[in-house]
Parts: C-alpha cells; structure tokens; sequence
C-alpha cells in the first residue's frame, strides 16, 4: 500500500514507484516535516526490499506480512519467512540511485543504469528527460516597480495512477514578481514542470515580459521620463510635476533656460532593486511655436 500498487505489480513497477516516491519522501528534501519524512522514508525502503526480491515477494504473496515477518513452518524440516528489516533505508536508496545524494544530476541523467541494475537483466526503454515548462508573464512597467502577484494558468503532463501513463492537466500558480524584475528574470521552481515514469519531474521556469509604458522608459535600473514643455514654460524654468509609478507626484525645479537636450537627474527615484534605486532622468521635448 506505501507504495500504491496492487498485487498483481511486476519488478519494473514497483522500482517505479519507489523511484518516485522515495525522492519526494526523503528527509533531505523535507526539512520542515522531518519526522513524518523519516518515518515514510523507511516504509518505501522496506517495502522495496521484500517487493523487488523474489524470495521474500513470493512469501509475502502467500503468507502475507505477518506470515514474513514471524515466520512459517510449511513442514517439519523447511521454514519460510522470518524477514527482518534492518533498517538500512539510506543503503537501499543509494544501492538503488548509485548515490546517497537526492538533489544529485547522476540518475537523471543515466537513469538506464539504475534500471538495469535494479530489475537483474529485465531492459527498459527509458524515456527522455522531460522538458522544463516554460512560460512568459507579462508585466507592466508599474507592476515591476511596485512588485505583484499574478496567476499563471498553463498545461503540463502528469502521471496517471499506474506511474506509467501520462495525461495532460490544466493547473494554475501565483507568481510572486518582485520590485525591480525585468525582461532577463527568469523564475525556477523546480519539479512543478512535466512529470516522467523514468526521470523526476522537470521545472517549471517563468519568464517575464516587459510591457512598454506610455510615461516612462527603461534603461536598466534607471527611468526616463520625457517632459513636453511649450517654449514660454522653457524660456522662464516653470517647475515640471511628475507622477511616479507609484502615484507620487514629484516636482522639478528648474533654475535655468531649458534647453532641447536639458536632463534632471533624481537620485532614488528609478527602478528598485536589491542593490538600490535607480535614478530618474527627466528628458525635455519643447514644443515651438508654428509662428513668432
């Protein structure tokens, strides 16, 4: 039952199942539910030991786990059963994977060798690495300044009951985007991609798009905002207001002629980021007269 198979499962799927699960259950990648990890940790590795030797497979299937476990006497000279579980359930992960490491790239990437070592001589076809679902998130210049959630809702393939079959769901998740993203972040969150009978499950990785904006443009962690003056305002330094993507409004003095290639510069004014704020460039477009 720990491993979800009935009695009739063969060799391949039972290394399936234990694959699957033992790699989600092991307490390494389950820091905040360590006790309950440990515990279902040892189940698979017990049930994988008796399930995928013969011997013992054979007893439980006619005498069943109590009948293992205890022992029965079939006649006066011959005795079946009398398994014990040793407790050995990191030896069994790493005799199963070739490595002790549940985070390691080796049985992703050579996952053949640890079917033919397991199954004694039975081949298996593997199957190809599944691809990282990859998706775009759109954002507004505004969105990326103030920092939002937003949900994505997209298509991935994902086993079927038997660990064998894949079916296509429709699923959604929030993203969580932060102040400062841009058009090069990219957002991991690994095993939520495509699943695979024969390979974890691979990452789902969102990548975010940058909306152009009608009031600012981006240069790096700077921000460009073009003012439109009428000559007069220019030729007398009237102050220049500013809204902000973040609703503030921002007033520019000016203690000089401004001229077509003017700039301000406002420091902490621009993007956000880890490292700071970038600036805020106030660029001027003056409007001339037709006539003088």
């Amino acid at each position: 039952q720990i491993l979800a198979l009935d009695r009739n499962c063969s060799k391949e799927d039972v290394c399936i199942a234990y694959r699957k699960l033992s790699l989600s259950w092991h307490p390494s990648k389950n820091p905040q539910n360590i006790l309950d990890s440990i515990h279902v940790f040892h189940e698979l590795a017990e049930a994988y030991e008796v399930l995928s030797n013969p011997q013992l497979r054979t007893c439980f299937d006619k005498f069943g786990e109590f009948g293992l476990k205890e022992g029965i006497q079939v006649s006066n000279e011959e005795f079946e059963g009398g398994y014990s579980y040793a407790g050995n359930a990191y030896g069994i992960f790493e005799k199963f994977f070739g490595t002790q490491d549940p985070f390691s790239e080796d049985y992703k990437e050579d996952i053949e060798k640890v079917y033919s070592r397991v199954l004694s001589g039975v081949e298996v076809e593997p199957a190809e690495l599944p691809e990282d679902l990859v998706l775009t998130l759109q954002c507004t210049l505004s969105e990326l300044y103030n920092g939002c959630s937003k949900t994505v809702t997209y298509k991935r393939k994902v086993l079927l009951p038997d660990s064998k079959t894949l079916t296509e769901e429709e699923t959604s998740k929030l993203v969580e985007v932060k102040q400062g993203y841009n058009s090069k972040t990219k957002l991991v969150f690994e095993g939520e991609g495509h699943e695979s009978p024969y390979h974890p499950t691979s990452n789902l990785v969102v990548g975010i798009t940058e909306l152009a904006d009608e009031q600012f443009r981006r240069e790096g962690n700077n921000l460009v905002f073009r003012a439109e003056l009428v000559l007069l305002d220019a030729v007398f330094s009237e102050p220049v207001k500013v809204t902000t993507l973040d609703k503030r409004v921002l007033t520019v003095s000016l203690d000089e002629v401004i001229g077509p290639n003017h700039k301000v510069v406002l420091e902490g004014e621009g993007m956000p980021s880890e490292g700071g704020s970038g600036n805020l460039v106030v660029e001027f477009n003056i409007k001339f007269p037709k006539y003088v």
